[in-house]
């Protein structure tokens, strides 16, 4: 399905501002109190193609949110380790326009290995979108040091085109490689939102 968005531009808004502080010829009225007692015209512009590929979520309204957290370290490798048990989120069957996911990790990475990348693997199965980004970002590569020395990191992934009636299991993971890392505390909120 092709959704066109529209974003509302104010007409040549530096010409406007320049002459706010002028007086109009005809009335001797400063712009700013002109344009007041008059109604403003808008210019109505797609957005750019490039944009229009964006997978756009808007106007939500806020259903639920699980909060989970773990303070227990996890030794990584290049097989990733859950990081929290799976949760499970219904979009409600009543709820036609669907539902959309948005899942955010925060975890604090430390003892990285040299050339490691370590990161957070995010899946949310059941039908819908895929999940956005796709790739795992890499978190942290930099932090050699031990627990106090560590680095925290935080990331939000999106999943949209949720149908009504479904669910979703939300399963978090962590992963390093090619050598290994350590991740202590950590939290993750998981949001339902109403479409």
């Amino acid at each position: 399905m092709l959704v066109t968005t529209l974003l509302l531009r104010p007409v040549n808004v530096f010409a406007q501002e320049q002459s706010e502080q002028q007086p109009s010829a005809a009335t001797g009225i400063p712009a700013a109190e002109a344009r007041e007692q008059s109604t403003e015209s808008v210019d109505l512009k797609p957005v750019s193609d490039a944009a229009a590929t964006d997978d756009v979520a808007s106007n939500l309204t806020l259903s639920s949110t699980t909060i989970r957290t773990q303070g227990t370290g996890l030794h990584l490798t290049s097989t990733s380790v859950p990081g929290f048990g799976p949760t499970s989120v219904l979009c409600p069957a009543t709820h036609r326009a669907g539902c959309t996911i948005k899942v955010e990790v925060s975890a604090l990475f430390f003892n990285v290995a040299q050339n490691t990348d370590s990161a957070i693997d995010v899946v949310i199965n059941g039908t819908g979108s895929a999940v956005f980004p796709s790739a795992d970002p890499a978190e942290e590569s930099t932090t050699t040091t031990a627990l106090p020395g560590a680095d925290t990191h935080t990331f939000q992934w999106m999943k949209t085109q949720i149908p009504a009636g479904s669910t979703q299991i939300v399963n978090i993971a962590f992963l390093a490689n090619p050598g290994s890392a350590q991740v202590g505390f950590r939290t993750a909120t998981i949001q339902l939102y109403l479409n």
